[in-house]
């Protein structure tokens, strides 16, 4: 008996590993395409079989890193170096985590040497130089970087998705939705393609086209709240609003935070006449997402008609700034941001404007990337050093305010 139940283990065990890398591979191919979600959810697979596999440590972390989730990327580094100490496949993946998350200048040069060699290397240095040349603003050098990979890799679908992502950053949404249109039709299993040509299809109200899309992803991203909030948006777009509140519903009931379910949740109750549940949800969503101007216009309509006149024309003024800083902006990221590469005054100017927005989050983004490109920018560090003793981290604003008098002291 002992014997056939060691044989049942050593089998089951067998069984497991050879899931382990059906599943590894499958992870790998999601990851060449830059098909994230479908890698993440085969490493969960993998996960539990062997944590502490070389190759699925450094495959976590590079699906982590194209995730944009660079603080568990860097963890999951930091236990391989702890178990494995330094080696080649370690060194390169700190090197793309340091273009994509943090600052591209340093490892620019290095990596462009990879890319010389060719193979894999190449293709993984070119998506972290893109993507954090798309998190600098630095469209430029990331439309350079894409031009020679599409070049020598014709319809690669990771080039294809950053470039899509480019146009779509640079608000040329007509390119971007071709560019996610013929992605999708090449590759039907590219979910975060397929979702960004939803996003652009609802943009342009096209909500029959989007439904269909939305069918697939609902199967594929079962969790994904953004899909579902569009799903529920194009039900009511094209008159299924019976379905649409029901969906809605259960929306909420997993994310009763969700500033884009609130909000939506806000439109149906407007359209039913339920002006005082719009408003109530609106308030609630104006908490997560106070600078969202279709939110605070439909606040206004809600507001105006109960008979709130004040209050309604108090966010009037509020989306007209809204919308004269959201204008600004587009001036900076389209202009100066591009055009001054070393100066840190579009970036402080634009987290400005996300104060005002209510997003502490955005602006101490943007006031780091001012700081990249001039380290001992005093306004910086000052306005980091009253935004975090305001979020009660007293460390960092000690650290700035230093930073801050020592920069002001330099001639």
């Amino acid at each position: 008996m002992l014997i056939l139940g060691g044989a049942i283990y050593a089998g089951y065990a067998l069984y497991r590993r050879d899931q382990f890398r059906t599943y590894f591979e499958e992870a790998k191919r999601a990851a060449d395409d830059g098909r994230t979600s479908a890698a993440i959810s085969h490493i969960a697979y993998c996960t539990p079989v062997d944590p502490e596999d070389r190759e699925l440590m450094l495959l976590t972390a590079r699906v982590l890193r194209m995730f944009q989730a660079w603080p568990q990327a860097e963890a999951v580094l930091d236990r391989y170096w702890t178990l494995y100490g330094d080696d080649e496949g370690l060194t390169f993946e700190r090197l793309l985590l340091k273009a994509a998350g943090d600052t591209t200048a340093p490892v620019a040069p290095v990596l462009a040497a990879r890319i010389a060699l060719g193979g894999d290397p190449a293709k993984l240095a070119r998506h972290a130089l893109v993507s954090g040349y798309l998190r600098e603003f630095r469209y430029t050098d990331a439309f350079a970087v894409l031009e020679v990979w599409r070049t020598d890799q014709p319809a690669d679908p990771m080039a294809d998705y950053l470039l899509g992502s480019l146009e779509e950053q640079r608000y040329n949404m007509q390119r971007a939705r071709e560019l996610f249109s013929d992605l999708v039709a090449r590759q039907p299993d590219h979910s975060e393609a397929r979702l960004r040509l939803v996003v652009l299809l609802m943009m342009t109200r096209d909500a029959n086209e989007a439904l269909g899309h939305l069918a697939a992803l609902r199967v594929e991203l079962p969790n994904n709240v953004e899909v579902a909030v569009q799903w529920v948006m194009a039900l009511r777009q094209v008159g299924r609003t019976d379905e649409a509140v029901r969906a809605l519903d259960a929306v909420l009931a997993s994310h009763p935070n969700s500033s884009q379910a609130l909000t939506e949740r806000a439109t149906l109750a407007l359209n039913a006449g339920d002006d005082q549940a719009a408003a109530d949800f609106l308030t609630h969503a104006l908490r997560s997402d106070p600078g969202s101007v279709n939110t605070r216009n439909l606040y206004i309509q809600a507001l105006s008609r109960l008979d709130r006149t004040d209050e309604a024309a108090a966010e009037q003024a509020r989306v007209t700034t809204l919308l004269a800083d959201n204008q600004r902006m587009t001036e900076l990221v389209n202009g100066p941001l591009q055009s001054q590469p070393d100066d840190p005054s579009p970036a402080f100017e634009i987290a400005g404007i996300a104060l005002r927005s209510g997003q502490p989050g955005a602006a101490i983004n943007w006031y780091q990337l001012a700081l990249k490109r001039a380290p001992n920018h005093a306004p910086s560090h000052t306005a980091l050093a009253v935004i975090y003793r305001e979020m009660g981290n007293p460390v960092l604003a000690t650290r700035h305010r230093a930073l801050a008098a020592t920069a002001g002291q330099r001639p």
